[in-house]
């Protein structure tokens, strides 16, 4: 079940890097603009959390190794999780729309998945990076135009107060 902390995560999470990438100022983060700046952090966050995510299931399929079907590898223990598609619906919609396309179109056609998951990942971190990247941008879009609306026209000036 997708508890409701999960939902505070991801901004708290980009807040969070944004600040550290402003920080440090990789590859010249300081010199874009504020919402390309709060979309790459939303884009590396998504990066961050889907690289987590993996990295659970994972650690999940090797501890639920004796439990698990025979023959049963790490895709179809990763695609047949509630969980993963819960969490991938949730938090990378256009992503999970992709791979349920794709997955449809290989069945229709009557391929076998063949190496899924290495695809799955790849779709779930271009996909969903652009997904957020676009959402970050948006929002930091959106904060801009409201914060440079609520400030004063010369903040320097002997009447600023």
């Amino acid at each position: 079940m997708l508890r409701p902390i999960f939902i505070l995560l991801p901004p708290l999470l980009v807040f969070g890097l944004y600040h550290l990438l402003a920080w440090i100022n990789v590859g010249g983060f300081q010199r874009r603009s504020w919402w390309k700046r709060v979309g790459m952090a939303s884009a590396t966050a998504h990066t961050l959390m889907a690289f987590g995510l993996l990295i659970v299931f994972f650690l999940d399929y090797r501890s639920m190794g004796s439990l698990t079907a025979p023959g049963a590898g790490l895709s179809t223990f990763i695609l047949g999780s509630a969980e993963f598609w819960q969490m991938v619906v949730v938090f990378d919609t256009v992503a999970a729309g992709v791979l349920a396309a794709l997955l449809a179109g290989l069945d229709y056609v009557g391929l076998g998945a063949g190496p899924i998951l290495p695809v799955t990942v790849l779709v779930v971190l271009i996909v969903g990076g652009a997904q957020w990247y676009l959402i970050g941008g948006g929002v930091g879009a959106l904060v801009e135009r409201v914060w440079s609306g609520l400030k004063t026209q010369d903040e320097d000036g002997p009447d600023w107060l």
